[in-house]
């Protein structure tokens, strides 16, 4: 009897073991999670990258990066860390015979935003997504942004496709890190897709923290609890205006 007795524990301990092992190694599912109370959205896609949107009364915050997962902790570390020293991607445009140095700019929001490039010690207001350069090579610049004169929040008749432009930036102004021209050839500079599209409202995160929990993943900073909502209008697990 005393036999049996310590098998029945020893089962016991051994199951739940597997249980505890089992639960803290459940892998997220990717997609679409959010709150019904406030304007709360995060996407999870499965190449480890994210997707962040929170809306309040007087401001929207956006970012995006890469997530991880350890046990039931999930965290986001975005794309840009600093916005006063945002990254870009400079590359050559292929095939270009023209004598003249021009840049062409992706990523970036020209309807809701000033953007403008430091140039020595010019300031060239883009209206337009291309540069025309008439700098002697080498030359370092900057790529800025700044707000534009904004309807009031409250004027709902006006919103667009950019909620956050109507709402209280957190930023008046961003500015890339130094970008550097060396040869008189064309270029292409990228911005994250999602920093250029809302650059006054990006968030960064640093392993932000959130934790599994059986309906969602919950905000260990605010509190709120994000229920997972399946993959969006698109099949990809991102929200159409989530871009």
């Amino acid at each position: 009897m005393k036999e049996l007795n310590k098998n029945i524990i020893a089962l016991c301990v051994a199951l739940s073991t597997l249980f505890y092992i089992t639960s803290c190694n459940r892998y997220v599912r990717t997609g679409l999670y959010s709150t019904k109370e406030h304007d709360y959205k995060i996407v999870l896609n499965d190449d480890s990258t994210y997707m962040y949107d929170y809306g309040f009364h007087l401001g929207e915050y956006v970012s995006s990066g890469l997530w991880t997962q350890k046990g039931k902790r999930i965290f986001l570390t975005s794309n840009i860390q600093d916005v006063m020293n945002f990254p870009v991607a400079l590359s050559a445009i292929e095939d270009d015979n023209s004598d003249s140095t021009f840049i062409v700019f992706k990523g970036i929001n020209l309807l809701y935003y000033d953007w403008f490039c430091l140039a020595d010690t010019d300031t060239i207001h883009l209206v337009n997504d291309t540069l025309y350069a008439e700098f002697r090579c080498p030359f370092q610049m900057f790529l800025c942004a700044k707000p534009i004169s904004r309807p009031s929040l409250y004027s709902q008749s006006f919103m667009g496709n950019n909620p956050a432009f109507y709402a209280a930036p957190r930023d008046l102004l961003v500015k890339s890190e130094p970008i550097i021209i060396k040869q008189k050839t064309s270029h292409k500079i990228s911005v994250d897709s999602v920093f250029g599209e809302s650059p006054l409202y990006y968030i960064p995160f640093k392993k932000e923290l959130f934790k599994l929990s059986k309906s969602g993943i919950r905000d260990m900073q605010m509190g709120f609890l994000l229920t997972f909502m399946g993959q969006g209008w698109d099949g990809t697990g991102m929200e159409q205006g989530m871009k």
